[in-house]
């Protein structure tokens, strides 16, 4: 929706030769640069991870990040639970 890069565009598409090609992807490549885009891609509204039962994490996520492990830290009865039942072989 952006004249310029639809301009830039059409550009790098019917260059005539390379040194047009070069100078219209180089533009193109500063105009994006510049500003902010985003490509959509794929997107799943959970987030998927697996991870060891020995983790404790708070109670309120915060918004929009998914799964916010930078947030979790280990507690230490469930990870010597964890270590015993591993070690014990069940």
């Amino acid at each position: 929706k952006d004249p310029i890069v639809d301009a830039l565009v059409d550009r790098i598409i019917f260059a005539t030769d390379r040194d047009d090609l070069v100078a219209a992807t180089h533009a193109l490549d500063r105009i994006l640069l510049w500003n902010f885009y985003v490509v959509p891609q794929y997107y799943r509204s959970a987030v998927w991870l697996a991870y060891w039962n020995k983790f404790k994490f708070p109670d309120k996520q915060p918004a929009y990040v998914g799964a916010d492990i930078d947030s979790w830290w280990v507690d230490l009865d469930k990870e010597k639970a964890l270590a015993a039942k591993y070690k014990g072989g069940n």
